[in-house]
């Protein structure tokens, strides 16, 4: 049995209680966080937000061979393996490794504070701790470094019973509590830049609204296990390299100029085509306006962008083609009687024209 038939097969844990909001972001903003680590080491992945634990990360959709479980939870304090057992976050890593024996698996727990282990009522040197951020230590390492190691394993077992703690791992997080979501636009930001130098900074922020939804619809989704269905299960629960891949073309597509006098200059001197804004300065405010606004207005801004691609211009001369494509445009009523449209025809024309170089080519 592969393993995308055991995950459709094994039933999810119920979780008690609700988790606060800012859990639940704390959570979304870490899964982006592994997410551009996998993108950026150009691995093919396959995630599950907030199924059968707070994320699943498979190797590859079609045929995985790899499966690691990630259990995340905040803290003001260190995490202790009291805490661990009490709270049943041990139990429910093993739940997870032992379904998946056959399988290359690991079940991780994120901390964003250091771990502390030790037996009960333990003293001084014989607590042993993981400080290091972004360090993966398996249990069983960092067991053996008390020297009351056979303590803490028989503390576990008296909870868990027989456990393979070789799958077990300990992950402490430099994802602050406080600002997670600012961490993660600027590792974002520094990815996109890599892969695209030349996208703008509302293209940049459709990128990252548009990431961080899809993964919070995602966690927020209660998928119905009745219904084992690989492709139901992966629209509700899963992103992967395509995933993203989607939202990085949308933007592309979407994206805007910077620079207005760019387009402006355009207009003027290569379609001597005058603006309906002609005064620079009000050509500008209305530009920044249109800028901000297309990410706002995806549905109607795409609408009018593919009239436009439907007309033909290859007899149009420069004088006379933005003036030819509004009245194309104008006999859609669909489109000519939005306030989008009346506010900002002419501006999507030229970008359009803009960006389609020379020949005209009203495509990006």
């Amino acid at each position: 049995m592969s393993i995308i038939e055991k995950i459709l097969i094994k039933k999810p844990r119920e979780v008690a209680g609700s988790r606060t909001q800012n859990l639940f972001d704390y959570q979304v903003s870490f899964a982006a966080l592994l997410i551009l680590n996998l993108l950026e080491n150009k691995n093919r992945f396959l995630a599950f937000l907030d199924y059968l634990d707070d994320i699943v990360i498979m190797d590859e959709l079609d045929n995985p061979t790899q499966i690691t479980f990630y259990q995340v939870k905040t803290s003001n304090k260190s995490m202790t393996l009291t805490t661990m057992i009490s709270e049943k976050y041990l139990e429910y890593m093993n739940d997870n490794v032992s379904f998946f024996t056959e399988e290359n698996v690991k079940s991780i727990f994120v901390s964003n504070e250091e771990f502390l282990f030790g037996v009960k009522n333990a003293r001084g040197n014989k607590l042993v701790s993981h400080k290091e951020e972004n360090s993966l230590i398996d249990f069983t390492t960092f067991i053996n470094q008390s020297e009351d190691n056979e303590k803490i394993i028989d503390q576990i077992r008296s909870s868990l019973g027989e456990v393979d703690l070789s799958k077990f791992y300990l992950y402490r997080t430099s994802l602050p509590i406080r600002g997670h979501d600012v961490f993660i636009k600027g590792q974002l930001v520094e990815y996109l830049q890599k892969i695209n130098s030349k996208l703008d900074v509302p293209a940049i922020n459709s990128i990252y609204l548009q990431f961080i939804k899809k993964l919070s619809d995602l966690s927020a989704t209660v998928f119905n296990h009745s219904i084992i269905e690989k492709d139901l299960l992966l629209s509700n629960k899963a992103f992967d390299n395509d995933s993203f891949s989607k939202i990085l073309s949308r933007a592309t597509e979407f994206m805007i100029p910077i620079d207005h006098n760019k387009i402006y200059s355009f207009s003027v001197s290569v379609l001597s085509y005058k603006p309906k804004d002609i005064n620079i300065k009000n050509f500008s405010e209305r530009y920044t306006n249109f800028s901000l606004s297309v990410f706002e207005n995806p549905a109607i801004y795409s609408k009018i962008m593919n009239e436009i691609k439907k007309i033909s211009v290859d007899s149009i001369t420069n004088e006379n083609l933005v003036d030819y494509i509004i009245e194309q445009c104008d006999k859609n009523t669909d489109i000519s009687t939005t306030t989008y449209y009346k506010r900002y025809i002419d501006l999507i024309i030229l970008v359009l024209l803009y960006k389609g170089g020379d020949e005209h080519a009203i495509t990006n």
